[in-house]
C-alpha cells in the first residue's frame, strides 16, 4: 500500500529493500519503484510502463502513443528529448495542467533555457540525468521549490525511452500535485 516518502529522513526503510533508492538533494529516489511506492495518481503511469512497456527500460518510442496511454495521465504527462554534448533537455510536449502548474508552456524550450531558480534548476537536471544516463526509472515526493511553489508537494515519475532502439534519447513521465 502506498505511504508518501516525503519528508522522511534519508535513511532507506523498509518497503524500499529489492529496489534502489538514493538521496539526491535531500529528497529520496525510488529506481525501478514497485506499484507500491508511487502515488495512487501516478499508478496509472507504472502500470502502462509495466504492463504495456512490459517494464523495458528504455522504452521505444513507438509504444508511447497518447492512444495508448490512461486519459487522465494526458493532461500531467511530458515528453523530453536528451541533447547530448553538452547534457540538456528540450520539452517535447506538456500536459495541460504541467503548463498552468508552470505558468507557462515550455514547450519546445531547452532546460538551460529556463530560469530555474538555484539550487532547484541544477537539482532537476540530476534527476532527470538520472534517468538519461543511468536507464533508471525513477520516481519521486517533493517540493515543487523549482517551480518558484514550495508551499506545493509533488510526485513524479520518469521512465526511460529511445528513439533508435540503443541508448537513451526520450524521458516520458507524469507529475502531479499530492498536497
Amino acid at each position: 500500500m502506498y505511504e508518501s516518502g516525503y519528508g522522511r529522513s534519508s535513511d532507506v526503510n523498509e518497503r524500499h529493500i529489492g529496489r534502489q533508492a538514493i538521496v539526491l538533494d535531500g529528497t529520496n529516489v525510488i529506481l525501478f519503484p514497485e506499484r507500491d511506492d508511487v502515488h495512487p495518481g501516478l499508478a496509472p503511469l507504472h502500470d502502462f510502463w509495466r504492463g504495456e512497456c512490459e517494464g523495458l527500460a528504455p522504452i521505444p518510442r513507438e509504444m508511447v502513443d497518447p492512444v495508448r496511454l490512461p486519459a487522465k495521465l494526458l493532461p500531467r504527462f511530458a515528453i523530453i528529448e536528451v541533447l547530448r554534448d553538452p547534457l540538456d533537455f528540450r520539452y517535447r510536449l506538456l500536459g495541460t495542467n504541467l503548463t498552468q502548474f508552470f505558468g507557462r508552456d515550455s514547450t519546445g524550450m531547452l532546460f538551460s533555457e529556463i530560469p530555474y531558480p538555484e539550487p532547484h534548476g541544477e537539482g532537476l537536471k540530476r534527476y532527470f540525468s538520472l534517468v538519461a544516463d543511468g536507464d533508471a526509472v525513477v520516481y519521486r515526493e517533493t517540493t515543487a521549490a523549482w517551480a518558484n511553489r514550495d508551499y506545493v508537494t509533488i510526485a513524479s515519475m520518469f521512465v526511460p525511452g529511445t528513439s533508435d532502439g540503443a541508448r537513451t534519447d526520450l524521458i516520458f513521465g507524469a507529475v502531479i500535485s499530492i498536497k
